[in-house]
């Protein structure tokens, strides 16, 4: 009788081991399927990340700029100085060149 008993549990056992074996190769099968998808969000990730550090920086820069602005529009103001110049040649004539490049400012006499 205990070899019959014994024989019965192997058996049963093997069954165990056979059932095991295929759901570990079906959970085999369901990893290696969404080991992509996992990759793909653990870039997601990654990128979200590095994206939210240069929004992070763009923004400091921008109240930065803004600040900088505020800063120029305050410091802005009007310097009331004379010059006095003295004409340079005899004729009597400040030339300058104007935008077309002729030579243009004879004085009148």
């Amino acid at each position: 009788m205990e070899l019959e008993d014994l024989v019965k549990k192997v058996d049963a056992n093997t069954e165990r081991i056979d059932k095991n074996i295929k759901s570990i190769e079906s959970n085999f099968k369901k990893i290696q399927e969404n080991s992509g998808a996992i990759e793909i969000l653990h870039t997601i990730k990654t990128y979200n990340n590095r994206f939210f550090i240069m929004w992070i920086i763009t923004f400091v820069v921008l109240i930065g700029s803004l600040a900088y602005n505020i800063y120029l529009l305050n410091d802005i103001g009007t310097i009331k100085t004379t010059q006095e110049v003295e004409q340079s040649n005899e004729s009597g004539s400040n030339n300058y060149i104007g935008r077309d490049g002729d030579i243009n400012g004879y004085s009148k006499d």
